[in-house]
């Protein structure tokens, strides 16, 4: 994919998820972290849930596995470990672009 393709698929579904989080409905905490790299796998976790998805290294799109873990398995303890890794605050790869931090954007 063009690099222009994926920087518009990103702001994409950025925009989607800042959106769902602006309804009047929602109780949800969302938050949108950009990372600089490419993880290995794809996850989400939902409090003490989490999603992941590996990658195939094929050309086409294919059907790739995805699984849903529960805290109290190493799946989730090893998805958990990962996300806050990258997101501690000294020295995590991922920077928080939603919701913003004014003190941080000062």
């Amino acid at each position: 994919m063009p690099p222009e393709d994926v920087r518009a698929a990103i702001d994409g579904a950025r925009r989607y998820f800042e959106a769902l989080a602006s309804r009047p409905q929602s109780q949800a905490t969302i938050q949108i972290w950009l990372l600089p790299i490419a993880p290995m796998l794809t996850f989400y976790r939902f409090d003490r849930r989490a999603v992941f998805t590996i990658y195939n290294h094929q050309r086409d799109r294919a059907p790739v596995p995805t699984f849903i873990v529960e805290q109290g398995g190493t799946l989730y303890d090893f998805i958990r470990s990962e996300f806050d890794a990258m997101i501690k605050s000294d020295g995590g790869l991922a920077r928080c672009v939603f919701p913003r931090d004014p003190v941080a954007d000062a």
